[in-house]
């Protein structure tokens, strides 16, 4: 590889001129550079330590064309891409400087601070399709550099192509049986793919690897609670607050373990303790309301949603919160005040269309009651899951829609469950039914809630 052009220039001038550059004599490197490239106008690291020269007074541009006379001259210079790569970093032009580190890394492929630096160019692009690109050329250069499958693993996921994530992490494993981060990010997709029973494989090999690894041992936990396995779940927690006893996301995951559990006091004092460390979380704040509400203190609930809106007054998960307790207090004119303003913050929440139509039907409002009804089936449509199966068949007169409501909703439980026999039966007989004088359908069958 070329290391820059070498002609009969000593190696003691270079030094001179380096010396001149990292002694903060920045005008007069930059004029003894001149003098040099009048006598050696071939000698690529002369154009190279000028190009950095003027990039350390803020010359970008003139530190560009520099750096690009440095590779005219010697084409497999790695070190003037390198500078030039760093150079369109600082002006921002991210696409330019992740070509300038792929050559750097393609020039020297056993570089680890070449990857590391080519990475961080790529996430500053913050354009997935690209970054996606990025790290696949990588790999091309290093197919058996686990880190460059991982950062692909990653992108993927951000990119929300999970299974094609899925094999990226599994080939780092492949080549790192050891790299716990791996193991901890593929433990994730499989909840969010419900291949809940692989998370558990997944999580505990970590584990075996890393018995300490506090997301590991937060995410198992939390995979135990959702699964109803609250005693492991509690365990793994209790875990991470032994190492860590500040740790909030796992005071907050025992406040609503214990919730679960039936075991009130015990799930506010971690949810207090969580709140000690950081009494502005208003994950947090709305889970001991959530938890409040399951022991039918609505009271307490509204107290501790207030709260989190006082903290951040655009969260839209207590304002719906908030709606549902006030709603069950009776006052149902404040829940659907609390319900549209969460709708105005985010109009796509679940659920929330359908909560706001049931408040409104309560209250005996009928004002676009028409308009709302079609703009509600239009959601449903289009695959959308705006309101609870029980709630839309007091609004719609509509089996067809029901069901469609009705399979839309179940989507969040486990799909491994056996579905009662009659329910395919239900869906058959929509389809073949008649219809009576007004139009309406008559048939009575069971619909999956």
């Amino acid at each position: 590889m070329d290391d820059g052009h070498e002609s009969d220039l000593d190696q003691a001038k270079i030094d001179a001129l380096i010396f001149l550059f990292s002694s903060g004599q920045i005008e007069d490197a930059i004029l003894k550079a001149d003098e040099l490239i009048q006598k050696y106008p071939q000698e690529s690291k002369i154009y190279n330590i000028k190009g950095a020269c003027l990039a350390a007074i803020g010359e970008s541009k003139l530190a560009i064309t520099s750096y690009k006379k440095s590779i005219d001259i010697s084409p497999e210079y790695a070190e003037a891409h390198n500078n030039l790569g760093i150079t369109f970093q600082h002006i921002e032009e991210f696409d330019k400087a992740v070509l300038c580190f792929e050559k750097v890394l393609t020039l020297s492929p056993d570089s680890i601070d070449a990857f590391n630096i080519l990475c961080n160019a790529i996430k500053e692009l913050n354009q997935p399709s690209k970054a996606l690109e990025s790290f696949k050329r990588i790999i091309n250069i290093k197919p058996n550099l686990a880190e460059a499958h991982f950062n692909l693993g990653v992108a993927l996921q951000e990119a929300g192509e999970l299974e094609d994530s899925v094999t990226s992490y599994e080939q780092v494993i492949n080549l790192n049986p050891n790299f716990v981060e791996a193991y901890y990010n593929l433990g994730i997709i499989m909840q969010e793919l419900n291949r809940k029973h692989e998370s558990f494989g997944v999580f505990e090999k970590a584990l075996m690897i890393d018995s300490e690894n506090l997301n590991v041992l937060n995410n198992l936990g939390t995979l135990y609670s959702e699964t109803g396995q609250f005693d492991k779940a509690i365990i793994n927690f209790e875990k991470v607050i032994n190492i860590d006893p500040d740790n909030i996301s796992a005071l907050n995951n025992l406040g609503i373990t214990h919730g679960k559990t039936g075991q009130l006091d015990d799930a506010v004092t971690y949810f207090d303790k969580a709140l000690n460390i950081d009494p502005h979380d208003t994950n947090i704040l709305n889970n001991l309301g959530i938890t409040y509400a399951d022991f039918n203190q609505e009271g307490d609930a509204v107290r501790s949603y207030e709260k989190a809106i006082k903290v951040k007054p655009d969260d839209v998960e207590a304002y719906v919160n908030l709606g549902e307790s006030l709603g069950l207090l009776k006052q149902k004119k404040s829940a659907l005040k609390h319900f549209e303003k969460a709708f105005s913050l985010e109009p796509e929440t679940e659920l929330l269309l359908g909560k706001i139509l049931n408040t409104k039907m309560a209250l005996c409002n009928w004002n676009e009651l028409t308009i709302n009804l079609e703009i509600l089936a239009n959601k449903i449509n289009s695959d959308k899951k705006v309101i609870t199966p029980f709630s839309l068949l007091a609004l719609i007169d509509d089996p067809v829609l029901q069901l469609t409501n009705a399979k839309i909703y179940a989507r969040e439980f486990p799909q491994d469950l056996t579905l009662p026999k009659n329910f395919i039966s239900f869906e058959k007989s929509v389809k073949e039914s008649t219809k009576g004088p007004q139009g309406h359908i008559f048939y009575i069958g069971n619909i999956l809630v």
